[in-house]
């Protein structure tokens, strides 16, 4: 009789140790997955910090577009009182009326290119704002992955390491049985 407890046991060993060598194989796919995710984050936050930065930067390209508009704005509300002064009074020539229309048809045309390069400029601020929220949901969604994949990793380990011990356990009290059996063969 305690060559078929021994038999059992051994049996049962294989598939202890087959259950334990497939936690160990599962676990290092894990760590693998789980190092590229991290890669994958570093790489992520690293898109954010670019995107924030091209936010940053044409923020700023699209203030000093809206500061040269208005600076125009102002010369030209100017450039059209200083025409409206010069009509009203008799003392002007034509010439000097034709030239300060000139400056205004220049100063319309500046602020025509100046308003177009504003606009260039907040849409380029909204893509990039574009960009970078949808670089932070990635980022907060590879986090999240992460972070859950570590919980589970966690209770995987556990679990593993609480199916051994019971495997042992059982291993053990099959052996003892065997024993006993010897006892009264």
């Amino acid at each position: 009789h305690h060559s078929g407890s021994d038999g059992a046991h051994v049996a049962f060993q294989g598939t202890d140790s087959l259950a334990v060598g497939q936690v160990v194989k599962s676990s290092r796919t894990e760590l693998r997955m789980q190092s590229h995710r991290e890669e994958d984050l570093e790489k992520q936050q690293e898109k954010v910090e670019i995107y924030s930065r091209a936010v940053a930067d044409s923020a700023k390209k699209q203030e000093e577009a809206g500061s040269k508009v208005a600076e125009l704005r102002e010369a030209l509300d100017k450039a059209n009182a200083k025409m409206e002064d010069m009509a009203d009074s008799s003392d002007e020539s034509a010439d000097a009326l034709a030239e300060q229309q000139k400056i205004i048809d220049e100063l319309k045309e500046k602020l025509s290119l100046a308003e177009d390069e504003y606009d260039k400029a907040n849409r380029a601020t909204s893509d990039w704002k574009t960009s970078l929220n949808n670089a932070k949901t990635e980022l907060n969604k590879l986090s999240s992955e992460i972070e859950s994949n570590q919980k589970y990793m966690e209770e995987a380990e556990q679990s593993s390491d609480g199916c051994a011990k019971s495997i042992d356990k059982y291993g053990k009290s099959a052996e003892q049985a065997g024993n006993k059996s010897d006892v009264f063969g």
